[in-house]
């Protein structure tokens, strides 16, 4: 396609398919000729949303259909569903939790788990499980202490005794 014809593409498409308004424009118009409900649009981090709620007649309609049983229609949308409660673990972070059976210091844990190398201790283990609320500093105001300790928190030890019980 050499570029005049490519420039009269772009411009037939143009005429054709946005001609009269934009497509919003459009499509608030035809709602209101088919006298249904004005569309919602909101703006996301993933793009344009568009919600067309259902119009009184279409919902009259639905229940004779479904002999008057359907439940109340709310107007606003369902919210997305909540998260789990319990966070996802590792297998680096079970085992954490496993070897900390009290207050230990970063090198106790280390040879409890059988581990050299502190980086990967540090990102894998350490910060994924404090990230997660499973453990906690001893000394949060320091964290770089030489007297730094890590402990369980109500939540990681409630995630081990689960784990004990055969429930992840």
């Amino acid at each position: 396609m050499t570029e005049s014809q490519h420039t009269e593409w772009k411009s037939s498409w143009r005429d054709d398919h946005l001609r009269g308004g934009g497509g919003i424009e459009r499509i608030f118009a035809a709602c209101r000729e088919a006298d249904t409900p004005k569309p919602r649009i909101r703006l996301e981090t993933g793009g344009l949303w568009t919600e067309f709620p259902f119009g009184k007649a279409y919902l009259k309609q639905i229940e004779g259909r479904l002999g008057g049983t359907t439940a109340p229609v709310t107007p606003e949308v369902t919210p997305e569903v909540t998260p789990e409660v319990t966070p996802e673990v590792t297998p680096e972070v079970a085992r954490l939790l496993a070897a900390l059976t009290r207050e230990m210091s970063r090198t106790e844990i280390m040879t409890t788990l059988g581990l050299k190398d502190e980086k990967h201790f540090r990102e894998r283990y350490q910060q994924a499980a404090v990230k997660l609320g499973l453990v906690e500093m001893t000394i949060p105001e320091r964290p770089r202490s030489q007297s730094q300790r890590y402990r369980l928190t109500p939540l990681g030890r409630a995630r081990l005794a689960g784990e004990k019980k055969g429930r992840l």
